[in-house]
């Protein structure tokens, strides 16, 4: 019983190493300045975001036939993956809904 206790206790330490070690030692950049991997870390920033659109959906009914209608507003959000230098590494855009109004 002790013996898997402590083998228990070596995999959780093992495995939390790695997550931290993933956590310190962030991605660096590798976009090419001057010729050279610029290698620093990179974090996620906000870019901005898109104006509110409308959208709907239905739900409900069978074939067709007594569905509802839900409305709703959407927007976009952008970010970039890039190094302390400003170096853009990827792009990303995530979509948010809300305001969900159904069967009104």
């Amino acid at each position: 019983m002790n013996f898997c206790k402590t083998v228990a206790a070596i995999i959780a330490v093992v495995i939390a190493l790695g997550m931290m070690s993933s956590i310190v030692f962030a991605e660096g950049c590798n976009r090419i300045v001057d010729g050279h991997i610029c290698g620093k870390p990179i974090t996620r920033v906000y870019n901005g975001r898109s104006v509110n659109y409308t959208g709907s959906h239905q739900y409900g009914g069978f074939l067709g036939i007594g569905s509802k209608t839900c409305n709703y507003h959407y927007y976009y959000v952008y970010y970039n993956y890039q190094c302390p230098d400003g170096h853009i590494q990827s792009t990303y855009t995530d979509r948010y809904e809300c305001d969900h109004v159904c069967g009104k």
